[in-house]
């Protein structure tokens, strides 16, 4: 907005009680203007804040939780007003959507049904909100079952070729080049003394100096002013970012990979050890069902000997029936 100066006469400008007064009403108006936009957005759930939300909160019967965030806030009452009438399966996707992508799969025989969430890399925030109205709107005979698929980073597999070229500065031929090396040094030996009247023992009797032995004529050839070979720098043929590994071996990494796992942990305390592994493709599928009514804050997979392969913090809030999903792509990388 423009000060309501620059909407006068410009002699106004000149007159500084009239500038001062002109200035104060901006002021004014501009606080106007967002108090308005902000009374106008209590209107909607969707951007409701503050004493706003509170209202939505208290109106449709949400307990008002200010250490929340306003966007969970939010959602507890976007959820609340969507779950009014009879609950169906589209509506309880419609609920569950908001907290990410999900599926939600009838379980009849079991008298259950099952939210999925699918491909998790972070936890997700303002579950237990979720689960408190699901299990408000939900009939009271159906079990629900949460379902998280946390997709783990992909374990990478590369390959990178390199050349050297192998450059002989001589031919080989009739001085049969490189059988020797070229030159070594051979001792011969010196007397120092002669037998009879010459003080005997005043020196060693003998030493040893040594002497070059060529094993090749130098000449035209300059034979020796190089070495007899060199390998020019290494160069890349094959770069990393072309595909070169076969998807049979990826899958066989991907079946190698699923071997290896044989229990989960949760909470670093709760050992699962009835597990079920499933390689789809080069994707390994690791699925296990969680005690009763437990906050999932961490969650582990090991092997055999118990140490740890992947690890991850999420937040899961406690349900009835909890199902984690872990799936690990094996791929090649860059």
């Amino acid at each position: 907005m423009r000060d309501l100066i620059l909407e006068l006469p410009e002699h106004y400008q000149a007159s500084e009680p009239d500038a001062e007064l002109q200035r104060v009403f901006s002021v004014m108006v501009q606080r106007l203007q967002r108090d308005q936009e902000f009374t106008l957005a209590q209107l909607l759930p969707s951007t409701a804040s503050g004493w706003g939300l509170e209202l939505w909160e208290t109106a449709y019967g949400i307990p008002v939780d200010k250490t929340k965030s306003d966007r969970q806030r939010r959602q507890q009452v976007l959820s609340k007003i969507k779950g009014v009438g009879t609950t169906t399966v589209d509506k309880v996707r419609v609920l569950a959507s908001q907290y990410g992508a999900v599926q939600v799969l009838e379980r009849n025989p079991e008298y259950a049904f099952e939210i999925v969430f699918e491909n998790n890399l972070e936890p997700i925030e303002g579950l237990d909100s979720l689960v408190a109205i699901i299990d408000e709107l939900k009939p009271a005979h159906l079990k629900v079952f949460y379902s998280f698929s946390y997709r783990h980073r992909a374990l990478s597999l590369s390959e990178t070729d390199f050349v050297k070229q192998r450059i002989y500065h001589y031919g080989l031929g009739y001085w049969r080049l490189g059988e020797r090396s070229f030159a070594t040094d051979e001792a011969f030996r010196s007397y120092n003394t002669q037998l009879g009247t010459m003080k005997l023992g005043a020196k060693p009797f003998a030493n040893a100096p040594k002497e070059m032995q060529y094993n090749y004529h130098l000449g035209s050839m300059t034979l020796g002013m190089a070495p007899f070979a060199q390998q020019n720098q290494e160069e890349v043929i094959k770069m990393n970012i072309v595909s070169s590994i076969k998807p049979e071996f990826l899958e066989d990494t991907a079946t190698f990979v699923a071997s290896q796992i044989v229990s989960a942990r949760v909470n670093r305390n709760i050992a699962i050890q009835s597990i079920e592994k499933m390689v789809s493709g080069t994707t390994v599928v690791v699925t296990y069902l969680v005690p009763n009514g437990t906050v999932i804050t961490y969650v582990e997979l090991l092997n055999e000997a118990g140490e740890v392969i992947t690890e991850a913090d999420v937040y899961v809030p406690a349900g009835a029936y909890t199902v984690l999903k872990h799936e690990i792509p094996i791929k090649e990388g860059n």
